[in-house]
């Protein structure tokens, strides 16, 4: 929801005006309250206050998929603590203020969710699950692995075991055994549980 507000900006100086299917008495009461004067506020503030604003009404910012409507909003009625902190402090803007605002409304992330460990915020099931894979054996990662490397992956090549290509593969490619002698490939443990030798 950071950039939120180039997105309403170009949406007010391009699509506003040129749209024919918003209604000519929105188009003039946005005219009339563009036009009148207003106080100068930085745009730092003005920023936040549209991030804030957006997630007000459970707008969420996703890496992949940009904008939309995925959380909670705010149904009290009334601004939010951070919304009003915002406000405030842009009508008598502080250094100090506004360094306490960037904490306030971006606060540090937790280190373990910025290396991709959740386990301490998983559900039960999925922490039995990790708390499984740390105690089984596994060709593709170890124990000591476990601290430098996301509980995603780990959990993921736990799944893998190593296999070689079976002769019928090599003799459709026309390829001798000795040439496979230092490649591997990977395949599901449960697929070759559920078919050995296969």
């Amino acid at each position: 929801t950071t950039n939120i507000f180039e997105s309403v900006r170009n949406y007010q100086r391009i699509h506003l005006e040129a749209c024919e299917y918003i209604p000519s008495e929105l188009v003039t009461q946005h005219r009339e309250l563009a036009s009148q004067p207003c106080r100068k506020i930085h745009l730092k503030y003005i920023k936040l206050y549209f991030a804030e604003a957006a997630c007000e009404i459970g707008m969420v910012e996703t890496p992949n998929n940009g904008l939309f409507f995925g959380a909670p909003p705010n149904t009290s009625g009334k601004p939010s603590d951070k919304l009003l902190a915002i406000m405030c402090i842009a009508e008598n803007p502080t250094a100090s203020e506004y360094k306490q605002l960037r904490d306030l409304i971006f606060p540090k992330v937790d280190e373990r969710l910025q290396n991709s460990k959740f386990s301490h915020v998983a559900s039960p099931s999925t922490r039995q699950v990790i708390l499984n894979c740390r105690q089984e054996r596994a060709v593709f990662v170890y124990p000591s692995d476990f601290p430098i490397v996301s509980d995603f992956r780990f959990v993921l090549f736990h799944q893998f075991l190593p296999c070689r290509p079976p002769k019928s593969a090599l003799s459709r490619r026309r390829t001798k055994p000795d040439d496979w002698d230092t490649l591997s490939g990977l395949y599901c443990k449960h697929c070759a549980k559920a078919h050995p030798g296969e």
